[in-house]
């Protein structure tokens, strides 16, 4: 029988030689290699790309700024404002010659009390005795001329009369009596004159009062310009202080809310722990563009002299509440051209962003300050908020270590 050939289904396999090993095993381990290079060069992109957005991620979540909010505190008190304050007497008069001469005698000393009329000093001026009396002389001599003249014109009228002189030479008599009569009174009015120096030789207390300066000795030379010299230009001071002005300067933002007649109290440097009543008696009604403040005038009676003049005083204003007011730390204030405002953190679950709000103020009370408008007690107000603020700026809300003098912190 012929054999029968091989069905096509069924070849016969082949069996490779080993050189076709040999040939076909640097190309296997190349796929192979360029596999596993592939595989590490994706894996490490993947690390790479993951990293990167990590790192994006952490720049833009540490770019959020970290901020600590407080809560508005409700003002509990009417509150005061405390300035300080010149106290001065009521009146206070520096006496000054008024004539030329020497200090014969002075009579009262430093501290002593007088009277109104009191003699203080005595002086006395030789030169000023000498022109009264040749003041004197010249009204004498004005006066005789002034009756000669007058003696004249009227033989001179009776002349006329008979017409034996002309109307002209009469007219002249008659003109030199009016201008007779004139240098006589110019004479009395200078003699009157030297008689009013020569009083001021006796130099009295204007007014009922103390003696607080005397700066003359006997025998000191006195000009009418004042004082004994550049170093003393008066000669006595003379203060009266039954009644004290107490000299306040009050800043802009409490001026309207100052009131005459109203009721302050005060604390004198020169009594340690005094506190005295006073009043509020008149104000400028106007604010000094240099100080931008409003001077207050405030009187203590002093009737029994125990407080002295001249010295420092802390008056202590009582200032009405505000209507609903806030009390805010001045450390989250920030002054834009519109005015105050602060920025309140609005969201939660770390997804606050910045509202600024405007606000008006009140009172100034040192770290704390009044927000009488703009402000809800519930608001969430940034504590030392940056000068870049702005509205929808992205935040993170952080526990304070210490909360806000008068105020609460809270976080989301």
């Amino acid at each position: 029988m012929r054999p029968q050939p091989e069905s096509p289904m069924h070849p016969e396999p082949i069996t490779p030689t080993p050189d076709d090993r040999k040939k076909g095993f640097p190309f296997v381990t190349l796929i192979l290699f360029a596999i596993v290079v592939a595989a590490a060069f994706f894996y490490v992109s993947s690390l790479r790309s993951k990293a990167a957005k990590e790192v994006v991620e952490m720049t833009r979540e540490l770019a959020i700024p970290s901020v600590q909010v407080v809560n508005p505190a409700v003002s509990k008190a009417a509150g005061e404002i405390v300035l300080p304050g010149d106290v001065m007497p009521y009146t206070d008069t520096p006496i000054f010659a008024r004539t030329d001469g020497y200090v014969k005698r002075w009579l009262v000393d430093l501290g002593a009390s007088v009277k109104q009329g009191d003699l203080l000093v005595e002086l006395e001026a030789p030169e000023l005795d000498q022109q009264i009396k040749q003041a004197e002389s010249q009204v004498a001599q004005a006066h005789a001329k002034a009756e000669l003249a007058s003696s004249s014109n009227k033989r001179w009228q009776s002349l006329l009369e008979q017409r034996a002189v002309s109307q002209q030479e009469a007219d002249e008599k008659a003109g030199e009596v009016a201008a007779s009569q004139a240098d006589e009174k110019a004479e009395e009015a200078n003699q009157s004159r030297l008689e009013q120096l020569k009083s001021f030789q006796q130099i009295t207390a204007p007014f009922d009062g103390k003696v607080t300066a005397r700066n003359v000795e006997i025998g000191d030379r006195i000009t009418s310009a004042g004082g004994t010299s550049a170093s003393r230009p008066e000669l006595y001071r003379i203060t009266q202080d039954n009644i004290l002005r107490i000299y306040v300067r009050v800043p802009e933002t409490y001026a309207a809310q100052i009131r005459e007649g109203q009721t302050v109290h005060l604390s004198l440097a020169s009594i340690q722990g005094s506190d005295v009543e006073g009043k509020v008696v008149r104000t400028s009604g106007s604010i000094d563009q240099q100080s931008r403040t409003m001077l207050t005038e405030v009187q203590v009676d002093n009737s029994q002299h125990h407080y002295l003049a001249g010295g420092y005083a802390t008056v202590h204003f009582p200032l009405p509440s505000s209507a609903n007011p806030n009390m805010l730390p001045v450390n989250t204030l920030l002054f834009r051209p519109e005015g105050a405002v602060v920025g309140v953190a609005v969201g939660e679950n770390g997804n606050e962003t910045v509202q600024l709000k405007k606000i008006k103020l009140g009172r100034d009370l040192g770290t704390q300050t009044e927000v009488i408008s703009g402000l809800a007690a519930s608001d969430r107000v940034i504590l030392n908020p940056s000068d870049s603020l702005r509205d929808g700026d992205k935040i993170k809300v952080v526990q304070p270590e210490k909360a806000g003098s008068g105020a609460t912190a809270k976080t989301p």
